[in-house]
């Protein structure tokens, strides 16, 4: 970790209990959810604002790399020689058990880095029964929304909110423009198919 300050900081943290809590806040703001609240924490520590952002930062860091880089165990440990080898053993132990929900979280903002993600659809089916000047017109309408995100911010931020903003493209599609869409998105999958064999 980039800061030799970090063991008196990390051990404002008394309570074991407490500090794997801190640990997996952290790694769930890595992963796109809320992450550790200085209020919640500093009724448990001793530390100011900003030694509470730096440790967060420190320690989202550390999981940032240790799991882009592969680390080794041995490796974990000297990235971890600022801490007293009690913490050290609970940060190894919530690496060992979030690694790939980490993983996970970092490939999806790898592969948003490239423009906007399919996060989700939701569809729905309905008859146009005609109107004052078409009665007689049936036609099925497809709607269709594409619900999509950016990336999230890097680790490294401070800020503690990094859920991606959703954005819906929504489309209205009769029977002969969804047949063009799911042609265009088979040649897509095909196109895909073939880069992966």
């Amino acid at each position: 970790m980039p800061n030799k300050s970090l063991e008196s900081i990390s051990n404002a943290l008394t309570s074991e209990q407490v500090f794997l809590e801190f640990l997996n806040r952290c790694i769930d703001e890595i992963c796109g959810r809320k992450g550790p609240a200085y209020e919640v924490f500093k009724s448990s520590a001793n530390w100011s604002l900003e030694e509470f952002k730096e440790f967060t930062k420190s320690i989202k860091i550390f999981f940032y790399e240790a799991v882009t880089k592969h680390w080794h165990k041995d490796e974990l440990l000297e990235n971890l020689d600022d801490l007293e080898s009690s913490r050290q053993q609970l940060v190894l132990e919530c690496l060992k058990i979030r690694k790939d929900e980490i993983n996970v979280a970092l490939q999806r903002d790898t592969c948003a880095i490239s423009g906007p993600v399919l996060e989700d659809f939701d569809w729905s089916l309905k008859w146009v029964m005609g109107s004052s000047k078409l009665s007689s017109l049936r036609e099925p309408l497809l709607t269709v929304d594409f619900h999509t995100s950016q990336g999230r911010e890097k680790p490294t931020s401070i800020s503690s909110e990094t859920k991606p903003k959703i954005n819906t493209v929504s489309l209205e599609l009769d029977k002969q423009e969804l047949k063009t869409l799911v042609s265009a998105l088979q040649k897509a999958q095909d196109v895909l198919t073939s880069w992966q064999s």
